[in-house]
């Protein structure tokens, strides 16, 4: 059987445009905050401020979409393997004890060596509802708990809940 493999969708581009967007806007401050004459040291102090945590923001949402969009999950007839920018690590089938739901879309494979914690990249939010988003199953959109339950179903074991 070929392997499946599990990615997260290109929705996330918009943390990448988020992140361009504060990186602008931080280096319009600084240039600003840097312009002899136009402020007062109390302006030019309050426009560093501005730049550098709008700097800091745009740094953080390019973080959260290169450890969003780096997680992987590779499902082959033995076991899985997830791939993330950190690196790789392979847990075979039968090495599973147990499989939780967590809740808010997480999911803890529970094995002899320790956890294994899925986790959805993004969350959907409007108003109180709160959706984990899915995945791309070898370049098809499924829903979030499609891969759990693969996983459950390959190893032979239930989820259940926390």
């Amino acid at each position: 059987m070929e392997p499946v493999t599990y990615r997260t969708p290109p929705v996330l581009h918009w943390f990448g445009t988020e992140s361009r967007l504060q990186m602008q806007d931080a280096r319009k401050f600084k240039d600003a905050a840097l312009t002899p004459g136009k402020k007062d040291i109390a302006g030019q102090l309050k426009d560093a401020a501005s730049a550098a945590l709008s700097f800091g923001r745009g740094a953080a949402a390019d973080l959260a979409l290169r450890n969003a969009t780096g997680d992987s999950y590779v499902l082959s007839d033995t076991g899985l393997e997830r791939h993330r920018a950190s690196g790789r690590t392979r847990l075979d089938y039968s090495e599973i004890k147990r499989i939780v739901d967590g809740g808010n879309g997480i999911i803890v494979l529970e094995h002899g060596k320790g956890k294994m914690v899925i986790r959805p990249a993004a969350h959907l939010v409007r108003g109180r509802q709160r959706a984990p988003i899915g995945w791309l199953r070898n370049g098809v959109e499924v829903p979030y708990v499609t891969l759990p339950g693969e996983i459950a179903a390959r190893s032979g074991l239930e989820v259940e809940p926390a």
